[in-house]
């Protein structure tokens, strides 16, 4: 049996290679120096650290985080002897309601920064509005929902920050763009990089070769081959090996590892894959996806959110009440579904009880390889929600007809 991987790298080589000589030929030489988006960075860490570097808030300073994000957006912070506080979510949208973060607001509080999840995003204009009229400064951490050069995330917030990481959409192989609003910040934040270490071409054509181990790692035929490997000679499932596979900083010092800039070539190719994508072009998938849902309303409501403005579908993150029966209900119809994908935690467990409900419930469904168009394979997908419906229909989630339909020959 063929078994289909939690995830796939968004990244074909031959257009590497376009984006990294292309910039050689005459008549696009801008492309050495350009990035219609903003500001490039080693990562979105960086850029969060050059702003925190920038501002110098005072100590004991409160920064508000959504309740889900990377811990070392978390740990830069702590590292500028600034306090945390998390603001719970809304799992419907993945980011906090209105009022769970003006509960948050105090005198001390400096800083918002909200994190958009799983590919998804949402108009944040109403809680930047709240910064705004508190007197603080908004960022938003779009991560993975890249839309194209088209698209700056909200104009509302200070900043928006963009990840190219290994498993987000547009991969650069790691990288960051930063959307800074502000004039005389943009510009300082810069110069604060300017004396960081630049990275080797040699470290870069490393994160270049793991990427094409990756890339054969997840091509289902050899897939497979590599979960019955995984499951005779280690004692790992293959969610896990796959997650320290995409690790971009598995053994960080704070903040010490992100104050890099990335090496030239590096650079290029951030800016010709931030450059190279349209809003229209990268929305075929998320189209896709709405599709399959109007297939199956009933069991949409259980995808984490799927409120959201824009639904990407870059990861198919179900919310499902026994998570561990769940995944092995999939796993035993060849598809991987993964409960342990992605880096996010809880930034204060104890008071988020909704952003911790939504860990220990989340299952991240096998992504199919995307066809050239980019959309989904829509009979793979819609076979993971028939298999999901009954196994769940004690609970009321029906497959619709349509969708019934679709899938029969």
């Amino acid at each position: 049996m063929v078994r289909y991987p939690p995830m796939h790298l968004d990244l074909n080589f031959l257009s590497v290679l376009c984006d990294l000589f292309g910039p050689m030929l005459p008549g696009r030489r801008d492309a050495l120096t350009l990035c219609e988006v903003g500001d490039v960075y080693a990562s979105v860490r960086t850029a969060w650290d050059a702003f925190l570097l920038e501002k110098a808030f005072p100590a004991g300073s409160e920064v508000v985080f959504s309740a889900l994000t990377i811990p070392h957006m978390a740990d830069i912070a702590l590292a500028h002897g600034l306090v945390v506080v998390a603001a719970d979510l809304d799992e419907s949208t993945g980011l906090p309601s209105e009022t769970s973060l003006k509960a948050c607001l105090t005198e001390k509080t400096a800083c918002v920064i909200v994190a958009h999840l799983f590919g998804n995003w949402s108009d944040v204009s109403l809680l930047a509005r709240l910064c705004q009229k508190a007197g603080v400064y908004f960022v938003e951490d779009c991560a993975q929902c890249y839309l194209g050069r088209d698209f700056q995330g909200s104009h509302a917030a200070d900043i928006s920050l963009f990840s190219f990481g290994t498993i987000k959409r547009r991969t650069a192989l790691g990288g960051a763009i930063a959307v800074v609003r502000n004039a005389a910040l943009r510009e300082s934040m810069w110069r604060r990089t300017a004396h960081f270490t630049r990275q080797s071409h040699t470290s870069f054509l490393q994160r270049l070769g793991k990427a094409s181990c990756l890339k054969l790692a997840t091509w289902p035929p050899f897939y497979t081959l590599l979960v019955w490997a995984i499951r005779l000679f280690w004692n790992d499932t293959p969610d896990v090996v796959l997650r320290n596979m995409v690790r971009g900083f598995p053994k960080a010092s704070i903040p010490g590892s992100f104050r890099i800039r990335p090496s030239l070539f590096h650079e290029w190719l951030i800016r010709a894959r931030a450059n190279g994508a349209t809003q229209k072009s990268t929305l075929a998938r998320g189209s896709q996806w709405e599709h399959i849902l109007t297939l199956a309303p009933s069991i949409a409501r259980r995808f984490a959110g799927h409120k959201s403005s824009i639904r990407s579908a870059w990861l198919l993150p179900y919310l499902s009440d026994t998570p561990d029966e769940t995944k092995k209900e999939l796993q035993n119809h060849g598809f991987d579904a993964a409960h342990s994908l992605t880096s996010l935690a809880a930034v204060a467990p104890l008071q988020t009880p909704n952003a911790v409900r939504l860990l220990s419930q989340i299952v991240f469904l096998s992504v199919p390889k995307n066809r050239s168009d980019g959309g989904l394979e829509t009979h793979t997908v819609l076979r993971q929600l028939q298999l999901l419906a009954r196994y769940e229909n004690q609970r009321a989630l029906p497959f619709e007809d349509k969708a019934q339909r679709e899938l029969s020959p």
